[in-house]
């Protein structure tokens, strides 16, 4: 997909806040697309920016646990992969509450 490898190469190559906003402004159409492919792809992006910088994926933490119940395994297991790649020593623990908090509210 040409979007994908222009946001990959767009992030490595000029990280400047004004690209990386408009970047993740991108990720979020992808990974709220109604198809699950661009899903997939979204999500395989997210992954990469992560790793860039694991504070890519914090505005996509609540669709992250959405994607947990996803039907396709591919899909949640690109979401888990994110989000064991967004951990880090100062976020683990707010990491942790955001998903106890989210998963109480989903089972209730």
């Amino acid at each position: 997909m040409l979007l994908v490898e222009y946001i990959l190469f767009s992030m490595k190559n000029f990280p400047h806040p004004n690209i990386v906003n408009k970047v993740l402004g991108s990720v979020y159409k992808l990974v709220n697309a109604e198809s699950i492919n661009v899903l997939y792809q979204g999500l395989k992006c997210l992954l990469k920016l992560v790793k860039l910088n694991p504070s890519f994926a914090d505005p996509f933490k609540l669709k992250l646990i959405e994607c947990l119940d996803q039907t396709d395994p591919m899909i949640s297991s690109l979401a888990i992969q994110v989000m064991i790649n967004m951990i880090t020593k100062k976020n683990v623990i707010s990491l942790l509450n955001f998903i106890f908090k989210s998963s109480k509210t989903q089972s209730n």
